[in-house]
């Protein structure tokens, strides 16, 4: 039986004890995965150390860690069991050499084949046949690399403990092991496997507890670097990266500037060993466009506080800020307030802050600044920097010229309106969706729904049997058919790689210029999204909302009604390069676009920059199989593609078709399956 914790303490401090730093929210999930017997569900970024507390917990536990790698194709025979061909065969071949294959029958031949002593015990059968042992700690690591239905397969397992085998019989356990299931989120995982788990997102950690980490992975060290490592890797993730460095980059940092001998960093130290911190060659070049003498002088001023903390080098430190910040501090100043730390401490924050107030300031105006100064500084609450970009965020939010889109939408808009009597769905078809009345729009959305979305398959990992010689020996049924002619193999069988259905992703731009289209071609998405598998759906405006969850319903009005409330940024304004940006990073290049094929509707109206929005169609063509943009102002005669948005995005695309229409959207529908 493993160690039961009777407190969250114990748990902190055994996971301490092996070289693990929890937060109170992951101890807490920890402790009750222990005294529940529940599963474990972590997800977060990658690097945040989700993988190391399975380890951390097998030493605690001092039980064996048993691994499961999820990749796209898993199945059984490498998760779960599979039988050992060859030692059966060379059975099958020893029977009929003794003659015991002729005198015993089928049925007794096949019993001897199908033993336990054939039977290979891969990672989930061993964590539930582990016997008296201690139970071992299963680690299921990167679930969101396996398909459905490896998931569907889980469920047992999670749920009672135990293991089906046809040819045997189940193996459960009483005494189940310690699970612990990891995940990135490439994409979502199943709510049937989640409601069999406890569930925990693991954050970065904070500045003071990374410090504790990198002083406990890396002894060597000293608490200045320490410092310093940390509040450097904190100013990088406050930059827009592709991947933000976790604490496992954090870890190596630290180390590989201990192993160089350094014991400060300054900008030639950042730029020199870069590359252990960041992955992309993208985020190099912005940590230098951004300004790489910024990251350093948040590392200094991160690590000017110690537990040795020098108050010259913490007043010197002070008056940096204050002179950057347009706060005249002449030399005498902080010489004084150098004298008055000596007098008063650093212990007491208000002590300091009286002193500073009273040595550093000579004008009523810069009150304010300093007090911001000093909650920065001393006390690390948020930066000056950051409340200012918040207010930007927000004058950005409120900048509604986008909205009216006036140009944009004066070619649709000035379109002669054609004032139709009839309804049918022929005398539709080629009529603008600008122009459609509410019950014209119900109509076309029965014939959104008899549209059949296929998409080119992609090659899978798992096997399929074959008739013709494939690529690999179907060993299982190559056995089983041997026993029909007393064990001599007469007949091979053979298996090959199958098919599996190609993604598609759908980016809706829901912004003011394309309100006349998008009531249109959100019912289209959800066509897409309730008809067919693995189709993922986002909209785009001033933010990126996925839309996957509600558009499933097969009702279009509750599938409408929900993904309406769920949007908050119907027909404002948009920024497609920003949400392009975030759906790369959080949703597109962890793995849901990959392969696929990504659909853009959009009329390529951007308020933001189009050099941000080239550089992320760049990063989304490398990772998916085919981009289709989709413009409903491509069938205005002499059209061309000349807002920013659309010219910056236009050279990444491979197909670039209209939108207007149903006759556009039933051609749309045959680019997508021939892509």
């Amino acid at each position: 039986m493993s160690y039961e914790p009777k407190t969250t303490q114990e748990v902190a401090d055994g996971l301490a004890a092996h070289g693990y730093l929890a937060d109170e929210g992951l101890v807490t999930a920890v402790f009750l995965a222990l005294t529940l017997h529940r599963p474990l569900f972590l997800e977060g970024e990658a690097g945040v150390g989700k993988t190391e507390l399975a380890k951390s917990i097998a030493r605690w536990q001092d039980a064996e860690l048993i691994r499961l790698q999820c990749y796209e194709g898993i199945d059984a025979a490498q998760a779960v069991y599979d039988w050992d061909y060859s030692r059966q065969l060379l059975h099958l071949r020893a029977a009929e050499a003794s003659g015991e294959a002729a005198q015993s029958g089928t049925a007794e031949l096949e019993g001897q084949l199908y033993d336990e002593k054939f039977l290979l015990k891969r990672a989930l059968l061993r964590a539930i046949d582990h016997g008296p042992a201690t139970p071992p700690v299963l680690l299921i690591d990167e679930i969101d690399r396996a398909d459905d239905e490896f998931e569907a397969y889980l469920l047992e397992v999670l749920s009672d403990f135990q293991v089906t085998v046809p040819e045997i019989g189940t193996f459960r356990t009483d005494n189940p092991p310690i699970v612990i299931l990891t995940s990135n989120r490439t994409r979502d995982v199943h709510d049937a496997l989640k409601r069999r788990c406890l569930y925990h997102w693991v954050e970065h950690p904070s500045f003071d507890r990374e410090v504790e980490i990198v002083r406990m992975r890396v002894p060597e060290a000293s608490e200045v670097l320490a410092r310093q490592v940390a509040g450097a890797v904190e100013a990088l993730r406050a930059i827009n990266l592709y991947k933000p460095p976790g604490v496992a980059e954090t870890i190596d940092w630290a180390a590989a500037l201990g192993r160089l001998g350094i014991t400060e960093i300054d900008e030639t130290v950042l730029d020199r060993t870069l590359g252990t911190v960041l992955k992309y060659r993208e985020d190099h070049s912005r940590v230098r466009d951004h300004g790489i003498a910024g990251v350093v002088q948040q590392a200094f001023d991160r690590g000017l506080f110690t537990v040795e903390s020098n108050p010259d080098r913490l007043a010197v430190g002070f008056a940096r800020v204050l002179r950057r910040l347009d706060i005249a501090t002449p030399l005498d100043s902080v010489l004084t307030f150098i004298n008055a730390l000596s007098l008063v401490g650093i212990d007491d924050r208000q002590s300091v802050y009286w002193a500073g107030r009273a040595t550093l300031v000579r004008r009523p105006e810069d009150i304010a600044m300093f007090d911001k100064a000093f909650n920065v500084f001393w006390e690390h609450r948020e930066s000056v920097e950051a409340d200012e970009e918040e207010q930007l965020k927000v004058t950005l939010a409120l900048d509604t010229e986008d909205e009216g889109s006036a140009d944009g939408n004066a070619d649709a808009s000035d379109e002669p309106t054609i004032t139709l009597r009839f309804s049918g769905v022929e005398t539709l078809r080629d009529k603008d969706f600008a122009d459609y009345t509410n019950d014209e729009m119900q109509q076309a959305q029965l014939f959104m729904q008899s549209l059949r979305m296929a998409g080119p398959p992609r090659p899978s990992l798992r096997m399929k049997p074959t008739r013709s010689r494939g690529t690999r020996p179907d060993m299982r049924a190559t056995v089983r058919a041997s026993l029909a002619a007393s064990g001599e193999p007469m007949r091979r069988h053979w298996v090959e790689k199958g098919d599996k259905p190609r993604r598609i992703v759908f980016l809706l731009d829901i912004s003011g210029s394309m309100e006349p289209y998008a009531r249109a071609l959100v019912r289209f998405v959800h066509a897409g999204v309730a008809g067919r598998q693995r189709v993922e759906a986002f909209t785009l405006g001033t933010r990126l909302t996925r839309i996957t969850r509600e558009l499933s319903s097969k009702d279009p009005d509750r599938a409408l009604r929900a993904a309406g409330e769920n949007v908050r940024d119907w027909s404002g304004g948009t920024r497609l390069g920003e949400t392009l940006r975030l759906f790369n990073n959080e949703w597109g290049v962890r793995g849901m676009a990959r392969g696929a094929i990504v659909v853009v509707l959009s009329d390529g109206w951007d308020r933001g920059d189009p050099v941000v929005l080239a550089e992320q169609m760049e990063r989304l063509h490398r990772v998916s199989f085919r981009i289709v943009w989709v413009n409903p102002l491509k069938v205005t005669p002499g059209y061309a593609p000349l807002a920013r948005g659309m010219a910056a995005a236009l050279p990444y695309v491979d197909d670039f078709v209209e939108g207007h229409s149903l006759d556009a959207l039933e051609q749309l529908t045959k680019v997508i399956n021939h892509a």
